[in-house]
């Protein structure tokens, strides 16, 4: 979906949109909407009814926790279809979703208007005149990383709507199981470390980077420390391959095992 629509869909429904907290994380915090679109009425009736659920919620129990809201993690095309999926959802919203991926059956997901669920090749549901134009142009590349790099500010920019609480239990949460897992792959990666292959930290003028990036190793360590998950730091730094960041786990067990003492 077209990003500036992305953009007015996250600020109309910020909670339905929101950000994940902790580990509630789905493809709609990597990739966005994963649809053309003619589907932007469709979705923003889901996105009403979960905004819906999310008042009635809170009139119900105002104490509850963002973590209980429903919230939208995925949204894309199966078998030619809308589907949208949510984390906390109720049998009332899962029927309403249900009733608007039958829908997007009649509806082009290119343009909007009335279409045909067509099953030869992959499915897809198209107008005639969106069908006539099935020719697409080569594949710009440098075009989708700008894409890329706009899609994650839009997607890093929506509310959390974490109370100071919470993200102080859930960061406590995060820095106990990073302990873990350091203590899990340290040794894994340590008898790897000679690998061709491996990534190598090296110290530079600079500060001390991985090779072949720019990221300096303190920038994983502060996420590490402040309680946020290393796929969380993958998506904020695509530059950095996972392999990499792995790597740099070693080095960040130390220093966690220090702060947290």
């Amino acid at each position: 979906m077209d990003l500036a629509k992305q953009q007015q869909f996250f600020a109309q429904y910020p909670r339905a949109f929101r950000r994940p907290i902790d580990a509630d994380t789905g493809p709609l915090d990597f990739w966005g909407i994963e649809t053309g679109d003619g589907w932007h009425t469709l979705i923003a009736k889901a996105a009403t009814a979960i905004e819906t659920a999310i008042t009635q919620l809170l009139a119900a129990n105002p104490e509850a926790e963002a973590t209980a809201w429903p919230r939208i993690s995925q949204i894309k095309e199966k078998f030619g279809l809308l589907r949208i999926h949510v984390a906390n959802t109720t049998s009332d919203l899962a029927a309403a979703l249900d009733a608007l991926s039958a829908q997007s059956a009649q509806i082009c997901e290119s343009c909007g208007q009335p279409g045909t669920l067509n099953k030869d090749g992959y499915w897809h549901v198209r107008c005639p005149e969106c069908a006539a134009r099935r020719d697409t142009p080569a594949c710009d590349f440098a075009r989708l990383a700008q894409v890329r790099i706009e899609r994650l500010t839009i997607l890093n920019a929506r509310p959390d709507f974490a109370t100071p609480a919470l993200l102080a239990r859930l960061h406590a949460t995060k820095r106990a199981e990073i302990l873990d897992l350091l203590a899990e792959v340290g040794p894994v990666m340590a008898r790897a470390d000679r690998a061709s292959d491996s990534p190598v930290v090296r110290g530079t003028e600079q500060g001390v980077v991985i090779e072949g990036t720019d990221m300096a190793v303190a920038s994983l360590f502060d996420a590490l420390i402040a309680g946020r998950s290393l796929a969380d730091f993958l998506v904020a730094n695509p530059d950095l391959a996972p392999g990499a960041a792995v790597r740099v786990l070693l080095r960040a067990r130390e220093m966690l095992a220090k702060e947290a003492s």
